[in-house]
């Protein structure tokens, strides 16, 4: 195993007052290379064909150093590992034994948290078609982050909802292949920064063309997760119209009665305006507050 030599990625963690998840892959290919700013379509197609040749790398042992206490998991099939500990503020040490790999990295401190955001990415912050597989294909392959678009008026949106007492959560149903495309989508439009919850590491041109599909139940389970962790805090939930965002959010309006302040629901897909009548008596009638946002 020595042989290899892996790329150990990590990810902005989830910081609570009491409770910090650490997230990360190793990696057998590297990914850590930012998008290559380029017009050429074929170049783009080619830079995301690579994000989608990367594989993770199973088993491998994986140490976090706090200075106080050492953390050990070990990598999935996936590559992906996850550490939960109790929240240590300041630099501390990702390490791999195995390979005698060392990052070091930053815990903020975090002393109180009233407000969570926690926001959808496709159809909701940036232009995706998702519903369409031609469109959605045409803009996944051949545009570069600067190339995409956002909605209109969604940097202004964002950073109204968040202060300094607030977290922003991007839940998304993208893969974390999309991470640094994603992450770099948002720091080149202006909004807020961060951390990306984002579906299991896929290789393969098969899952590039099903990128972002699924059932979405992931969602709902990282919703909930962050809802165990900001226990004091109030959430506001923003999604769309082209999948099931309505419906997921329903169903943590009725099971966490109180802890859900506004749901705003972009409107994408003409077929499910009819939905939206219902939506807004339903959630008028729990005490939350619902916008509908325009296309």
């Amino acid at each position: 195993m020595r042989d290899i030599k892996p790329t150990l990625k990590l990810y902005k963690p989830i910081v609570s007052p009491n409770i910090t998840y650490i997230m990360g892959h190793v990696l057998r290919s590297a990914v850590d290379k930012r998008d290559k700013i380029s017009n050429n379509p074929f170049r783009n197609v080619l830079e995301m064909f690579r994000r989608y040749r990367v594989r993770g790398m199973e088993g491998v042992k994986v140490e976090i150093n706090t200075g106080q206490q050492v953390y050990q998991v070990t990598s999935d099939d996936k590559g992906y590992f996850e550490v939960k500990m109790k929240n240590h503020a300041g630099v501390m040490k990702c390490f791999l034994p195995d390979f005698d790999l060392t990052q070091h990295f930053t815990i903020p401190a975090i002393l109180e948290v009233d407000k969570v955001v926690v926001t959808d990415i496709d159809d909701t912050i940036l232009i995706s078609h998702s519903t369409s597989l031609l469109k959605k294909l045409y803009l996944l392959l051949t545009k570069n982050h600067q190339r995409r678009k956002a909605f209109e008026g969604i940097e202004g949106l964002y950073h109204g909802l968040i202060d300094k007492s607030s977290l922003l959560f991007y839940v998304s149903s993208s893969e974390w292949n999309l991470y640094d495309f994603l992450d770099d989508f948002m720091s080149f439009n202006g909004l807020p920064e961060g951390v990306f919850l984002l579906q299991d590491l896929k290789s393969g041109i098969r899952d590039l063309i099903s990128s972002g599909g699924g059932n979405h139940s992931h969602k709902k389970e990282k919703i909930e997760r962050l809802i165990a962790s900001f226990p004091n805090a109030e959430f506001i939930l923003i999604g769309d119209s082209g999948q099931k965002d309505p419906v997921i959010y329903q169903s943590i309006v009725d099971e966490y009665p109180g802890i859900v302040r506004s749901v705003y629901i972009r409107d994408v897909r003409k077929s499910r305006r009819e939905l939206f009548p219902g939506l807004v008596k339903y959630f008028d009638s729990k005490g939350v507050e619902f916008q509908i946002l325009s296309k």
